[in-house]
């Protein structure tokens, strides 16, 4: 499964930059279902701000241990968020 995953994340990190890149470095991008989180570690390692909701509804707990997995492989230098809720009033971002 993480490598379809990450497939998935590849696909949709080449359809989203070529809109993406239009904004400035540094601006804020909001994930919402970031699953394992390598769309939003991607689209981070391009200079933007990430956050990604990820509620992990029952069955999908296994996506919070491949993204530890990522994460412990040295993943560095990325600004990425990552929030365990949905995004809702209680969670809302104040940009």
């Amino acid at each position: 499964m993480f490598e379809i995953y990450v497939s998935e994340a590849e696909f949709f990190e080449s359809v989203l930059m070529q809109q993406i890149n239009s904004l400035d470095q540094g601006s804020h991008v909001v994930e919402i279902g970031a699953g394992i989180g390598a769309l939003a570690l991607m689209i981070a390692s391009h200079g933007f701000e990430v956050t990604a909701f990820e509620p992990q509804s029952a069955g999908f707990n296994q996506m919070y241990e491949m993204r530890k997995q990522l994460m412990d492989q040295g993943v560095q230098n990325v600004n990425v968020d990552f929030r365990e809720d949905y995004l809702d009033e209680k969670t809302k971002l104040d940009r």
